[in-house]
């Protein structure tokens, strides 16, 4: 896809879109230039209730509106869980219990 800016790369998993840009606005501007093309070529919008994004914890850059763009400390992105304080604690929370689960229903078979 072609924008104002240039030359446009997005990568879609099921229904998601996910941008990811060097400051706050350009990820946004990233999911609003697209919901223009989904808009104007196929009267499609993104929902409200769809939209969020993950910035840095400590990030001094302009932010979109919070309403349109709600922030959260943690997003699902493709199956695992991004924080935006750069741990994996989160991550290695559920990870941990998947492991347990496997090796004690491993147990319970044999």
């Amino acid at each position: 896809m072609t924008t104002a800016g240039g030359k446009l790369t997005l990568s879609s998993y099921v229904d998601k879109l996910f941008s990811i840009r060097d400051w706050p606005m350009g990820a946004v501007w990233i999911q609003e230039d697209f919901e223009e093309h989904l808009k104007s070529k196929r009267g499609l919008e993104i929902k409200p209730s769809s939209r969020s994004m993950l910035v840095p914890r400590g990030c001094k850059q302009d932010l979109p509106d919070p309403m349109k763009w709600p922030r959260h400390a943690v997003m699902d992105c493709l199956g695992f869980q991004a924080q935006d304080h750069a741990e994996t604690d989160s991550a290695w929370s559920t990870t941990r219990n998947l492991m347990r689960r496997a090796f004690f229903c491993q147990l319970l078979q044999n």
